[in-house]
Order: structure tokens, then C-alpha cells, then sequence
């Protein structure tokens, strides 16, 4: 049985990934050799470990960001698309960016592999198994029951994607980094991950994303990206430059400061949402990542935008 576990383990992210990785994980760099260990029982670290798991049970109050965190649980390039066309400000699909999509499924296939063997190495305890406590997406618990915390390969995932799509939209670079490092706190929000395991994702991505633009593959893969991004991108309007939203962001970095009960200041944590959510001003909820010179500032409150593309065909994988 112990076998047939271990197979799926193997087997399942290769599902949600329609390329084949550029390398092995044995070929990637490796983080127990470049990361520290996670943080020991009773150490400060782990006290600020628990202190997050805490706050991230507190998010869950607010059903926007719990929605959210939800989303972003389903595991696969398909959901990236979904969650990043917006923020990237281009719809992305196999049929309308062919090139793209398949930079994003052969990079991120390829980084994935970076937190394989240190996962494995420490194979450490999940939150909700520490605490013995549900979860927001109780379908993903058993499976998760038997893969490490240490590394988060969700935020292996989400911060490979954020990087690689700044690299084709810089003009775009805080909005879709905003999204990405959302997409790993999600990882404690829903309580599959302790808050080290997200930074150390981070890390071990930014790792993997070095790695690839070494290859000369790769390399050729994001030219025909950019080339692709550059005739399609139709960012020139005016409403969603970056002057426009660098003033709604220090509007809203305010604004969120006092929705949320603390004293109106511009902290990092309150300016990386302005920042996030002041594109889908004008990039509310048409189809996917098309701009609408039209929105107004109360849709800043809605949920970040659920695109078009919804394609919810991949599971979720033991990250």
C-alpha cells in the first residue's frame, strides 16, 4: 500500500502539467543544500510559525480571501491561467497563447521539481495535522496527510509563475508579484502550510526560475513568448498605466489600512493589496484579463477577479 502511495505522489503532479519537465529533480539546484532547516518545536521561529497559523485562521472570516485561498488550492497550469490572466492583463489559453501557455507548462513542470527532494528529506508535519484540525479543503487532507510541509510546492508554483510573467509584462511587475505572493499565503490561510514553508517556497523558486534561463530550451521557449506577448498585449490604455495605478495605490494602501480596523498607514502588507487590487479597477470581471476603461473604485472590494477561463479539470496535488 505504502508503495502505491508513494507512486501517486510521483505520479499525480505530472498530470496537471501538459509538458514534460526540462529537468529532474536531482538536476535542479537543491535547497537542503542552499536552505536552512524548518524551524525547530519551541524555537522563536516556530513560535512565529504558530503565531501565522493563527492569523491565517483569522483571514478565513473574511469569505473573499477564503474564496480565494480556495481557488488557489487546485493544483495545475490550468490555474494559473485562471488566477494570473487578470493581473498579467491577457487572457492566456493553449488556443489564444500558444506560446505562453506552454512557457508557463514547461517552466512550471520544470521548477516544480526543485522542492521534490527536500520535501522528502525533512518530510515535515502539516499545520493541521500539528493542531488536528480541519482544513478549508477537507477533500485535500488525506492525500496531503503524506507529503512534507517543507517546502510549499504551491508557492513553488505561484511564485514561478509570477516571475516568468513579469519577465513578459514588467509594466505589469508589482500586480502580477502582488498575485504571487498572495498565491502562497493562501497556503496558510487554508492551513496546509506553516508560514516558513511559504517563504522557503519562494526562495527555492526564484532558485528554479535561475536555473531554467541557464537553458538554451528554455531560453528559446521565452522568445517565442515574448514575441507572442508583444503582438497580442494590448496595454496601452491609458486607465490601467502605471502612473494611474501607482495614485490608487497610495489611495488604497489607506483605504484597506482602515476596512480592515488598523490606523490608517501605508505598511507594506496594506500597499501590496492596493497594489494588487488597483488594476481590477479596471480590470473587473469581463472576460479574461481583457481591459474595461470602465470600472469603478467600490469593485475594488469583490473578490480578485474570477477570469473566464475557468477550468477546473485538475486536481489538486501533494504540495
Amino acid at each position: 500500500m505504502k508503495k502505491v502511495v508513494a507512486l501517486l505522489l510521483i505520479m499525480l503532479p505530472l498530470l496537471a502539467f501538459s509538458q514534460e519537465p526540462l529537468f529532474q529533480p536531482r538536476q535542479m539546484p537543491n535547497p537542503v543544500n542552499f536552505l536552512p532547516p524548518y524551524p525547530a518545536p519551541g524555537s522563536a521561529a516556530f513560535d512565529y510559525d504558530q503565531a501565522q497559523y493563527r492569523w491565517g485562521k483569522e483571514q478565513r472570516n473574511n469569505p473573499q480571501r477564503k474564496e480565494i485561498a480556495v481557488r488557489d488550492a487546485v493544483w495545475g497550469v490550468s490555474t494559473i491561467c485562471q488566477e494570473f490572466s487578470e493581473p498579467f492583463g491577457l487572457q492566456i489559453t493553449p488556443d489564444g497563447t500558444p506560446a505562453i501557455y506552454r512557457l508557463l507548462s514547461v517552466g512550471l513542470a520544470s521548477t516544480d521539481q526543485v522542492g521534490k527532494i527536500t520535501k522528502e528529506h525533512y518530510n515535515r508535519t502539516r499545520p493541521y495535522i500539528f493542531f488536528h484540525e480541519p482544513t478549508i479543503v477537507p477533500g485535500d487532507e488525506e492525500e496531503l496527510s503524506h507529503n512534507g510541509s517543507y517546502p510549499s510546492g504551491h508557492t513553488i508554483l505561484g511564485w514561478s509563475a509570477a516571475l516568468l510573467l513579469t519577465e513578459l509584462n514588467p509594466e505589469r511587475a508589482d500586480t502580477i508579484l502582488a498575485r504571487g505572493y498572495m498565491y502562497g499565503e493562501s497556503r496558510v490561510i487554508a492551513g496546509f502550510h506553516w508560514q516558513s514553508d511559504v517563504d522557503a517556497g519562494r526562495l527555492a523558486a526564484s532558485a528554479a526560475v535561475a536555473r531554467l534561463h541557464a537553458d538554451p530550451r528554455f531560453q528559446k521557449l521565452m522568445k517565442q513568448a515574448r514575441r507572442e506577448f508583444q503582438k497580442k498585449y494590448k496595454g496601452k490604455n491609458s486607465h490601467t498605466s502605471p502612473r494611474n495605478i501607482l495614485l490608487l495605490t497610495k489611495h488604497l494602501s489607506l483605504v484597506i489600512g482602515r476596512k480592515s480596523g488598523s490606523r490608517p498607514s501605508r505598511s507594506p502588507i496594506s500597499t501590496l493589496w492596493a497594489k494588487a487590487w488597483a488594476v481590477e479597477v479596471f480590470l473587473s470581471p469581463t472576460p479574461c484579463g481583457e481591459p474595461n476603461s470602465a470600472g469603478t473604485l467600490p469593485q475594488i472590494w469583490h473578490s480578485w477577479p474570477q477570469s473566464g477561463c475557468s477550468n477546473r479539470s485538475f486536481r489538486s496535488s501533494p504540495r
